[in-house]
């Protein structure tokens, strides 16, 4: 596999625009969108993959290839509303820590024209959301607000996955961490406008530098839900 060297600059400021491509624009700049943003992707979330590994001490999992670990940038519009968009403004690339991609502790990095995106977070299924709840309504729910509340200190987080209008029982409304209690998911993610690095090598240091600022976070799933 080819190492990773950079995306082109052009297919970064392309994503603004794709929203609002046909088929035919697309397909003029296709070569151009792989060899500068798909490709490359495929190989920094490989060499990606073996950096998080050893900072985290775990052995990641990625599917390096469109569809796998980098999302494809069209959408399926089969069941889609009318005048849903073709093409999407971003590509994402993801790992994760297990053998079911659905359910396993999840490190995201997101690309968009003018920032990128990092993210810790996991899906639920019944057995995840009886874990989850019973975490965070113990006392070892009180270190994962310790490490949200680490990452809210240096980055604008938004935490998502709370739909719930109220604390599932038998936890009291009340509960200190009764945000957390309503969630049917979860992910922890901020955006951060690119360095001058995203056409170089270099790319790859400044984003596992932030990728490993969810380490706690991810730690804590690892340990306490899946």
């Amino acid at each position: 596999m080819t190492a990773f060297s950079g995306f082109s600059s052009a297919a970064i400021d392309a994503l603004a625009e794709m929203p609002g491509w046909s088929k035919d624009d697309y397909d003029a700049r296709k070569g151009e969108l792989k060899d500068g943003l798909t490709a490359p992707a495929i190989a920094l979330v490989s060499d990606l993959r073996e950096r998080m590994s050893q900072v985290l001490d775990r052995e990641l999992t990625i599917a390096p290839k469109i569809g796998g670990s980098v999302s494809p940038l069209h959408r399926d519009l089969r069941f889609a509303k009318d005048k849903s968009e073709r093409y999407k403004d971003h590509l994402l690339m993801t790992m994760w820590d297990g053998t079911d991609k659905r359910t396993a502790p999840m490190l995201w990095l997101r690309l968009g024209a003018d920032s990128a995106g990092f993210a810790s977070g996991i899906g639920f299924d019944k057995t995840i959301r009886e874990r989850w709840r019973t975490a965070i309504g113990e006392a070892s729910g009180a270190s994962l607000v310790e490490a949200l509340a680490d990452l809210s200190a240096h980055h604008p987080v938004d935490i998502a996955g709370q739909t719930l209008a109220r604390v599932p029982k038998p936890w009291p409304a009340d509960h200190p961490r009764a945000d957390l209690l309503r969630h049917t998911g979860f992910q922890v993610r901020w955006a951060e406008p690119y360095a001058d690095n995203v056409a170089s090598a270099m790319f790859a240091d400044w984003a596992e530098t932030r990728l490993a600022e969810l380490a706690d976070v991810h730690h804590w799933l690892v340990n306490h839900v899946s």
